[in-house]
């Protein structure tokens, strides 16, 4: 009967300490197997009404000149003096560097949405839960590489001034 009681007892505390291992061990052993990220990607902070549009075409950043005579829509003033904003991710120390749009166009650029060794840039999730149990607000500004099973954080600027647009990938840097 004792050891019936004490079998119970062991039981109950084992169930918590498992479900704790099972969940550590379903984040972190899929990134064990999973290389990390190799290639640095260039990103823009963008200012709706730059007056530019910003393609990769034969690898090189070309930046075309948007025609706004007969835009249905005026830019409001001040916001065209703001400049669009190049940034360098370096993957391997995960800080990002400015950059002038003429450095920007010297790299030789992927534009495809999923790296050379298969990562791809993300943003975090809304969040919001089940009231009252889950209740928290994600994590949608922060940006994630991620492949498989596996999602690096990256420390990635944002600008949270009025007409600029969320963080933009612009392409993968080949050397």
């Amino acid at each position: 009967m004792k050891m019936q009681k004490n079998m119970v007892l062991w039981v109950a505390l084992a169930i918590p300490v498992l479900m704790v291992l099972f969940v550590a061990g379903s984040i972190y052993l899929p990134m064990r197997n999973t290389e990390a990220p190799r290639y640095d990607f260039i990103y823009a902070l963008r200012n709706y009404s730059d007056g530019y549009a910003y393609s990769v075409v034969d690898g090189s950043l070309v930046a075309d000149v948007i025609d706004r005579e007969g835009a249905a829509k005026a830019v409001p003033p001040g916001v065209a003096s703001a400049p669009t904003r190049f940034f360098r991710h370096v993957v391997a120390e995960n800080t990002s560097q400015e950059l002038a749009l003429a450095d920007v166009q010297k790299l030789k650029l992927d534009n495809t949405t999923t790296s050379p060794d298969g990562y791809a840039l993300v943003r975090g999730g809304q969040g919001g839960g089940v009231f009252p149990f889950f209740l928290f607000e994600g994590n949608y500004g922060d940006q994630y590489l991620v492949k498989n099973t596996a999602s690096f954080k990256m420390n990635i600027k944002e600008i949270s001034e009025p007409y600029f647009a969320p963080t933009q990938l612009i392409g993968w840097v080949i050397e």
